[in-house]
């Protein structure tokens, strides 16, 4: 900091000793000096300049009638806009309990008087420099946390897009596996199941071939939505091209997950989103393959096979329905 730009402000209720001092200061180089007689007005002038022209300096008398001079700093320190002000203290009374209230209660320096103009002149140019160097390594500590959080929430922003499907705007692949890797664990750990469907947009291929790839894209951004608002305990990803699937998070019985799979189809069909080259409906439809799988007993890889294999069954036989995984006997 330039000591011509410097903000000092001389507290002091003896009005010879603040213009005395104010004429030690600006020998210094120093234009703006405020003199005030109590630390109820030096207050009173913090408050009036604290946004516009920050003080960098108080140059404070320690008897003072009211308030003293080492109450006066010790409220400093209790404000937050202020506590950061160097403080230097003067004082006639040259007693070591003087001098340690006064560095107690956040004096910089301390003066005792009378003192020699170079002395205090001294003081002034080390208090100075020392709050410019602090602010100036505060300055760098708030640069740097402003741009640790920048890198977090960029990190943030990456790590959850790298979970979203781009078309769809919901979970993906990735985003599933994690979320059943921690759904089969949690089962394990609570002796329960993991449900699971599979789900595909019925003749999806025909439905591009019919009405184009953006009407297409279209529809598996409502399918993605329809999917997503059904229930708030489930994980709804897209899984694959037209293919979907749907997680339960925690315990649900298997009666009642097929009964969600069957009314998915249902009122899918319901919407009515037209697909004139469908043959098993006029509308667009799902095909669901569900399964129930307690860990201890099976492989996390089974429960998606086997949600496969139910829907191979739903397709193959007529589509727009839900089945439930049926082991063969040989299995």
């Amino acid at each position: 900091m330039k000591i011509e730009l410097a903000h000092i402000v001389l507290v002091d209720d003896d009005s010879d000793l603040r213009t005395v001092n104010g004429f030690f200061v600006k020998e210094l180089g120093v234009n703006q000096i405020a003199t005030v007689d109590s630390v109820k007005a030096m207050f009173t002038y913090l408050d009036l300049h604290k946004d516009s022209e920050p003080v960098d300096l108080i140059i404070m008398d320690v008897m003072m009638p009211d308030l003293d001079g080492i109450k006066g700093c010790g409220l400093l320190q209790e404000h937050p806009a202020y506590q950061d002000i160097p403080v230097i203290m003067l004082t006639a009374l040259d007693l070591d309990q003087t001098i340690e209230a006064a560095f107690e209660n956040g004096a910089m320096d301390f003066l005792t008087k009378p003192f020699k103009p170079v002395e205090l002149k001294a003081r002034i140019r080390s208090a100075l420099k020392l709050k410019s160097e602090r602010d100036q390594r505060k300055q760098r500590e708030h640069e740097l946390f402003q741009l640790t959080q920048q890198l977090i929430s960029r990190q943030e922003d990456i790590t959850r897009t790298s979970f979203l499907d781009e078309l769809t705007g919901i979970y993906n692949r990735r985003a599933f596996n994690k979320a059943l890797e921690d759904e089969w664990r949690y089962a394990y750990l609570e002796q329960r199941q993991v449900s699971l469907m599979m789900i595909d947009i019925d003749y999806f291929k025909k439905y591009n071939d019919t009405y184009g790839h953006q009407a297409g894209d279209e529809a598996l951004q409502t399918v993605a939505q329809f999917l997503s608002a059904q229930d708030a305990t489930t994980l709804v990803a897209r899984y694959g091209g037209e293919e979907f699937c749907l997680l339960a998070r925690g315990q649900v019985s298997i009666q009642e997950f097929f009964q969600l799979a069957e009314g998915l189809c249902e009122q899918l069909e319901q919407i009515q989103i037209p697909h004139e080259a469908s043959d098993v409906s006029g509308f667009l439809t799902l095909s669901i393959g569900c399964v129930s799988l307690y860990p201890s007993d099976s492989l996390m890889a089974d429960l998606v096979a086997q949600a496969d294999l139910a829907l191979y069954d739903a397709k193959s036989s007529g589509r727009n329905r839900a089945k439930l995984y049926q082991p063969s006997i040989s299995e």
